[in-house]
């Protein structure tokens, strides 16, 4: 089934975005045309052409040409202006396989030192094939990025794809990746994988069946280090089961039909090693290298004193810390770039895998970049300095899309050109109203239990000075079901219930449901007397300035309803955690796009409903065992009734029917869409950025763009 893509208006690209120059945003633009823009040195000469797969030993080709090259950057501008949805510049995943291979030069000198075998021996029989999305690249160039510390694993877990299956950059089809194909029988239940013969981790180890059996045998259903299996290996309420039938096949079977398995591996809750291994998650895991820490292979004796003489205090937490990419560089992994620090350092760097699957249409092996160097900085106002005065080499991850008067006048000083990505059912501002909160049962009556209480504090939000000051006015006010953006969202109904500013009506609401009293500060009363006063975790450090808008919705609230709103910041790894542990009344962040087809989005995030999470992630849960809102109960149930019917049509009528009941029900309050996700800066010597690019949750964006096939010209 094709999932259609979502187009989003087309933001200005022209410096017309001068009129909306604040003055302190001219003096800000004086001093960043100021700053020096110096770009990545060029790489060392290419080596001679490697010898091909199936040939003698022949002499090595020489650096990869790239496509006949515009005459000028503006040039080469102009033509990225020609790629649209109906002409998009795209990478493909293609099946010709290339008669002989290439490698970077880096990887040649360790070859020619003795250090790693020929190009031809580390690649896999079939490899990954990728076809540029403008052009053959050039090898050398280290990408630069900032993050914001080790909460920030997305951005770099987003640029190293390491699925079985994934998507395609319309994030609309899959295509193979590390499974070079599939299979199922013809109820669903029994899906053959066959993984790409002769491929390696990135020490050089075989990757086989073999390291999928580990997984399910010693992972998976150890209790120790998966005490709860997740909801998919779960599927008809046994757990499934693991079969190899060679080393490179292996069989997925479950208890019953299993129409939408596909689409659920191929999203970020199943994922790849790198992305979960972590957690136990993943698929697979590199036996060879973790059964020195495991039980089943040395004893528990042993595997117990190698992780204390390590710092932890069991096994099975010493296990998940060394199955964790992001913190253990010596781990195996099958990204095109592999850790060589840590991301709890000052600069996370990932170096090129020379075992990598992918190559391009003539071969070359790919990544063309020979590293990813993200920068730590922990203030986002710094971070955007930065990007703007022409640091990083695509950066649109944090960048604050209020600065774009700014970034527009800095592109020449700064290097840099912008491209816009985004999603039309993305909010990057939304409250969320925790529906299971346990707290003070007075307050909980109105948050929890009453729809007109809600709408009453949507109805208070003045949604166009939110657009106009953090949006420069581009976005759409919106509700949480912004109206008429198909397939899931048919209606306008939504918008005109709950997306409007009427602050009238919204104290009509509020002196009908028993909040008519006030103290003598003009804040509403509960009826035991005590002033009602709301609390929100604002997420700090993390895209937008989210404290600084809650503080507005707060004045908001104040002035026009008469409802008090504390604001409390909390850095995001924190405030993952307080979610997770239902503290939270209420929370200010942004959300996903809407697509139940690929994401469960009809089981409640932990960030409005922990508990439904908890109760719904297990396919067909009792309605006895939640004690929460019904209506959440229907909408879960709702879920497992889609994912289990076969017929697509059919499937789709059923998410919409639970994406009504939610939209009904208003758990969180949306302020504006068809704002950019990511205002991204990318620098003028970097090709084959995808255009245009579909921001999305489920395709891990820029992972849908393939960043192994982005390059920088050298000069």
């Amino acid at each position: 089934m094709s999932y259609a893509h979502r187009t989003w208006p087309s933001w200005p690209s022209s410096k017309t975005w001068y009129r909306f120059l604040p003055p302190v945003l001219l003096v800000l633009t004086l001093l960043f045309t100021a700053c020096d823009s110096s770009s990545e040195p060029s790489s060392e000469p290419a080596p001679a052409e490697a010898p091909a797969a199936e040939a003698p030993a022949a002499p090595a080709a020489a650096e990869p040409q790239a496509a006949q090259q515009p005459a000028s950057v503006d040039d080469y501008l102009a033509q990225r202006e020609q790629c649209t949805w109906d002409t998009p510049c795209w990478p493909e995943i293609v099946d010709t396989i290339p008669t002989s291979f290439q490698e970077a030069p880096m990887l040649a000198e360790r070859v020619q030192a003795g250090e790693l075998p020929p190009v031809e021996e580390r690649l896999p029989k079939e490899p990954l094939v990728i076809q540029p999305a403008e052009m053959i690249g050039q090898y050398g160039g280290t990408l630069r990025r900032a993050f914001t510390g080790p909460g920030d694993r997305q951005n770099v877990e987003r640029w190293v794809n390491d699925y079985g299956i994934f998507w395609n950059t319309g994030a609309n089809e899959l295509r193979p990746r590390v499974i070079k194909s599939w299979e199922a029988n013809e109820d669903a239940s029994e899906w053959t994988f066959y993984l790409r013969e002769g491929m390696k981790w990135s020490d050089g180890a075989p990757y086989t069946a073999d390291d999928y059996l580990f997984w399910y045998e010693h992972i998976l259903t150890n209790e120790l280090l998966v005490p709860t299996q997740p909801w998919y290996m779960r599927w008809g309420g046994e757990t499934a089961v693991f079969e190899k039938v060679d080393g490179y096949t292996f069989k997925i079977k479950f208890a019953q039909p299993f129409p939408s398995w596909l689409e659920t591996m191929s999203t970020s809750s199943v994922a790849g090693h790198f992305h979960q291994g972590r957690n136990g998650g993943g698929l697979v895991a590199p036996r060879h290298y973790l059964e020195q820490f495991h039980p089943d292979f040395v004893g528990e004796e042993e595997a117990n004193q190698i992780a204390q003489d390590a710092g932890y205090e069991n096994w099975h937490l010493h296990f998940l810390a060394k199955n964790d990419a992001a913190m253990n560089p010596e781990l195996p992994v099958i990204t095109p770039w592999k850790p060589v620090t840590r991301i709890a350092d000052s600069e996370y760097i990932l170096e090129r895998n020379p075992y990598y699957i992918g190559v391009d249409t003539e071969g070359n092996q790919l990544p063309y970049f020979d590293r990813i160097s993200l920068e730590l900085v922990e203030e986002l106002e710094v971070l955007n300095l930065r990007a703007i005065a022409g640091n990083y080499t695509v950066q649109g991850r944090h960048i604050d899309f209020a600065k774009l008067p700014v970034i527009r006048e800095n592109e020449e000083a700064g290097g840099y050109f912008v491209d816009f990505w985004g999603s039309s059912t993305r909010h990057p501002v939304a409250v969320y109203i925790n529906m299971d909160w346990q707290g003070d049962p007075e307050i909980a009556e109105y948050t929890v239990g009453s729809l007109e209480f809600r709408k009453a504090l949507s109805l208070a939000i003045e949604r166009s000075e939110l657009n106009e000051t953090f949006f420069l006015g581009v976005g759409t006010e919106a509700s949480l079901c912004p109206a008429n953006t198909p397939p899931f969202f048919n209606s306008d109904r939504w918008d005109r219930e709950f997306g409007r500013f009427d602050p009238d009506e919204a104290n009509q609401i509020l002196d009908s449901i028993g909040l008519d009293q006030r103290d003598s500060e003009g804040f509403r009363l509960l009826p035991s007397g005590k002033r009602l006063t709301l609390r929100i975790d604002a997420v700090s450090g993390a895209f937008l300035p989210y404290p600084e808008i809650g503080e507005r919705i707060a004045q908001m609230w104040a002035q026009n309803i008469g409802i008090q709103l504390l604001i409390n910041p909390v850095e995001r790894s924190l405030w993952i955690e307080r979610s997770e542990a239902n503290e939270p009344m209420m929370s200010l962040f942004e959300t996903g796009e809407w697509n139940p087809e690929v994401l469960p989005r009809l089981i409640p995030g932990t960030r409005w409903a922990p508990l439904a999470t908890a109760w719904g992630n297990t396919p067909n849960p009792d309605p006895a065992e939640y004690d929460g809102p019904e209506w959440i109960k229907a909408q879960i149930l709702k879920h497992w009734e889609a994912i289990q019917e076969p017929d697509p049509e059919k499937r789709r009528a059923l998410y919409i029917e639970g994406t009504e009941i939610m939209c009904d029900n208003q758990p969180l309050l949306g302020v504006v869409v068809n704002v950019p996700v990511y205002t991204t800066l990318i620098k003028k010597n970097v090709r084959n950025v995808p255009k245009p690019m579909e921001w999305v949750v489920y395709a891990q964006t820029p992972g849908n763009g393939y960043p192994e096939q982005f390059f920088m010209i050298q000069e």
